[in-house]
């Protein structure tokens, strides 16, 4: 958990875990982003009712691995807002098999993350940023040896944020034609920042 006050956002962020009773939120924030992508420009190769889904929040939630950020209520009768939610794994992820990383780790050492995403009402207040970073501190606390993502090779933002981040360009993977004609994209970078609190460096 962690308290931010974000750029011209002008409340404080809350960072934590997702619960079952974030779930209904959580879908209808992402549904709004991906609309929005599918409007404009498709950078994560998002489509609603493919990727992501309520049953990605579910599961995300229900395994622990689900964060959100959460903007503090204005008022007594506003409440807090979800603005901003990512995943983060130690799981196999199939397509970083093969993969010549940094350093050798089992998945269960390093994080997975994915499906990061802010409200696009929200867009420059340095929420995505303040995500990233939490998912860095976390990795340290919990003591993992590294944190591994896939981003879109037109993903310009998200990629200068990881890189600005530390995260280090490892490889390119192409996901294939059937994925490019269902998705729009099919090559991926692949990032990983080490953990060097853990690494003992």
């Amino acid at each position: 958990m962690v308290n931010c006050r974000m750029k011209d956002c002008g409340r404080v962020m809350l960072i934590e875990k997702a619960t079952a009773n974030d779930i209904d939120e959580i879908e209808k924030m992402y549904y709004a982003v991906t609309e929005y992508l599918e409007n404009t420009i498709n950078y994560p190769a998002w489509i609603n009712g493919l990727y992501p889904t309520r049953e990605t929040f579910e599961e995300a939630v229900s395994k622990e691995n689900m964060y959100v950020a959460r903007k503090s209520a204005g008022t007594l009768d506003e409440g807090s807002k979800i603005v901003a939610g990512m995943v983060l794994k130690s799981e196999e992820e199939p397509e970083f098999s093969g993969i010549e990383w940094q350093i050798e780790a089992e998945a269960s050492e390093t994080y997975a993350l994915c499906t990061l995403a802010v409200s696009a009402d929200f867009t420059g207040c340095g929420i995505g940023e303040a995500m990233v970073r939490f998912a860095i501190e976390l990795a340290e606390k919990n003591g993992k040896k590294a944190i591994r993502l896939d981003v879109t090779e037109i993903n310009a933002a998200a990629i200068a944020l990881y890189e600005k981040l530390g995260f280090k360009y490892i490889d390119t993977m192409d996901a294939g034609v059937e994925y490019e004609r269902e998705y729009g994209q099919r090559i991926f970078r692949l990032y990983e920042k080490l953990v060097q609190a853990e690494l003992h460096i």
